[in-house]
C-alpha cells in the first residue's frame, strides 16, 4: 500500500530508537507477539484501512494516551471524508493525517512530530472544509522570538532532539559529553517553560509556538 516495504526501511535508518513494522490489517497488528501495546508510539493507517480506524481508536483509548491513531494518505478525498466524519462528532483531533505524497524533507518533519506525540493536520484538508481561516497548518522553522532565550548550543541541541537522537548520538555528533547534552536538555526545558524532551521538540517543531496545527476553532496540539 502506500507505507511501502521501501518506506519501512528508510523510516527505520532515518529514526534512531524506533522500530517500524508493516502489517495488512489491524488482526495482523494484534498477532504479533514481540510488540507490546504500551511501546507502540503511533499506528500509522493506510487510507485503504480508514474503515478499521474506529476499531482502533477504541483500542488505543485503552493504553496511556502515548499511542496515537495516524491516516497515511494519498488522495486527498479520503483524507477529508475522515475528518469531516470526526469534526461532525466534534472530535476533528482524535487522529493525526500524513501525506504520503509530501516531498521527503517535509515528510520527515511531519514524521518527527507525530513520533514526539504532536498531532498534525495538514492544511489542504483544513482548506477543503473551509476552516483554514488564514493560519493554515503547517511547520514551520524555529521562532527567534519565541526561542531567543536559548543560546546557540542549546538550539543545536534541541534540533537534534527534535530528530528523535538520543543523548549519547547528540553527544558524538557535536563532540561533547553526555552529562553536558544533559544539561543543555535541562535549559532547555527550563527556559521554554515545558515538562520533558518530548514538549521541548514540539515546541521547536511547532515554530517555537507549541502550535503545529492551525485552524482556530480546535487547536490539536
Amino acid at each position: 500500500m502506500s507505507f511501502s516495504e521501501q518506506i519501512v526501511r528508510i523510516a527505520n535508518v532515518e529514526f534512531d530508537g524506533v522500530a517500524f513494522e508493516r502489517c495488512d490489517s489491524v488482526d495482523d497488528l494484534r498477532s504479533i507477539n514481540t510488540i507490546q501495546v504500551e511501546n507502540i508510539l503511533a499506528v500509522i493507517v493506510d487510507e485503504a484501512l480508514a474503515d478499521e480506524l474506529p476499531d482502533l481508536m477504541t483500542a488505543c483509548e485503552q493504553t496511556e494516551d502515548q499511542c496515537q491513531i495516524v491516516l497515511g494518505y494519498r488522495d486527498i478525498g479520503a483524507a477529508n471524508a475522515v475528518l469531516k466524519t470526526l469534526d461532525a462528532k466534534g472530535d476533528r483531533c482524535a487522529i493525526s493525517y500524513l501525506p504520503m505524497n509530501q516531498q521527503f524533507d517535509i515528510w520527515l518533519s511531519i514524521m518527527r512530530l507525530l513520533l514526539c506525540g504532536g498531532k498534525y493536520i495538514p492544511e489542504e484538508l483544513l482548506i477543503g472544509m473551509g476552516q483554514a481561516s488564514g493560519k493554515g497548518a503547517h511547520m514551520s522553522g524555529p521562532s527567534e522570538a519565541d526561542l531567543s532565550e536559548l543560546t546557540d548550543r542549546e538550539r543545536e541541541v534541541l534540533a537534534l532532539v527534535s530528530e528523535g537522537k538520543p543523548n549519547k548520538t547528540i553527544a558524538t555528533e557535536l563532540d561533547l559529553s553526555e552529562h553536558t547534552i544533559k544539561l543543555h536538555i535541562h535549559h532547555v526545558i527550563t527556559k521554554l517553560g515545558v515538562r520533558n524532551r518530548t514538549e521541548a521538540a514540539i515546541f521547536f517543531l511547532g515554530g517555537g509556538s507549541g502550535d503545529a496545527v492551525g485552524g482556530d476553532p480546535a487547536p490539536c496540539v
